[in-house]
């Protein structure tokens, strides 16, 4: 089977992700702009970028997700359940969303929405494991295979050069190096990267929704901002080890409470010229790491010198 064939999904809904980054501002903020710088930053982020074009199913995970966390903005409770099980059956972090919704219900009094998600998703769940079934295993199998699962992300003591740790994800600090060509003169290589500029700014401008968050009491900041602990913060107690690409599910929270903050500094004169320099910044950011995201081939004097200004690994 050629390579595009089952690359494509996930490249579609890459692109996707980008108007549903755009549609999830413009329901918590009611403001055109800020969907449309969010969506931007979203955009321009190599992580995202690569995990859509790379075949991994993490791109799938993240649409669901957004899928899901609209419908749930929306208060259709039901579609989002669905979506929630449609994340799940995806990977396993997709019951993340549970720390996002089970909190804002509870505090909010809506016990009948609340017994959606608990029995929506598990039934989504199991209903993906159709083909399984049909082929002749049985409900012993299925348990015997969850119980695999578990012991493997549990008890999984690999080590890789390419691991990361979670409080690093937010800084960009260790790339996946995915592919390498060597060629005669030059070299093209593929890492799985943020966009550094868009990880520092974005992690800065969580911190700040967090402060705006606990001033204005937001229901909106807060979903925001549970969307991006919610995927995050549980990896600290992940005993095996981990990769820059699991921190994916909170990059889209991320780019909106940069695209929030953005949007907040174009109100005076000085914010906007403040605001288009780091547009720029990110901008150029992305066009710096372009060749590293899709492979370009580069000459290898440009390859060593990159190596030797940064933290990824030497391939050589």
């Amino acid at each position: 089977t050629d390579a595009w064939t089952w690359r494509l999904p996930g490249a579609l809904l890459g692109i996707l992700s980008v108007y549903l980054i755009y549609k999830l501002a413009l329901l918590l903020f009611k403001n055109e702009t800020t969907g449309l710088l969010s969506a931007l930053i979203f955009s321009i982020d190599g992580l995202t970028f690569v995990q859509s074009r790379i075949g991994m199913n993490d791109i799938y995970l993240v649409t669901f997700i957004l899928v899901s966390v609209i419908f749930f903005v929306q208060k259709k409770c039901v579609l989002s359940a669905l979506f929630m099980g449609a994340a799940c059956a995806t990977k396993w972090p997709g019951i993340f969303l549970a720390l996002i919704y089970f909190p804002l219900l509870i505090y909010q009094h809506q016990f009948k929405n609340l017994i959606y998600f608990i029995l929506i998703p598990p039934a989504i769940y199991l209903l993906s494991y159709s083909p399984y079934f049909l082929v002749g295993y049985k409900w012993s199998d299925f348990i015997e295979l969850h119980n695999q699962i578990w012991q493997y992300q549990t008890n999984l003591k690999a080590t890789h050069s390419y691991t990361s740790p979670w409080w690093s994800w937010p800084l960009n600090l260790y790339p996946v190096w995915y592919f390498v060509d060597y060629q005669k003169n030059s070299i093209a290589n593929i890492f799985a990267s943020g966009n550094p500029v868009v990880f520092w700014l974005g992690s800065f401008a969580v911190l700040l929704t967090v402060w705006e968050a606990i001033k204005r009491k937001s229901i909106n900041l807060i979903i925001i901002l549970l969307g991006f602990f919610a995927f995050w913060l549980p990896w600290a107690i992940s005993p095996r080890i981990m990769f820059l690409y699991h921190f994916s599910p909170s990059v889209p929270f991320l780019a909106l409470a940069l695209g929030y903050q953005l949007n907040r500094g174009l109100e005076d004169k000085k914010g906007r010229r403040l605001v288009i320099a780091l547009l720029a910044l990110m901008i150029l950011s992305f066009l710096l790491i372009y060749p590293f995201l899709v492979g370009l081939p580069l000459p290898k004097e440009i390859i060593k010198i990159f190596f030797a200004t940064s933290l990824s690994k030497n391939p050589f």
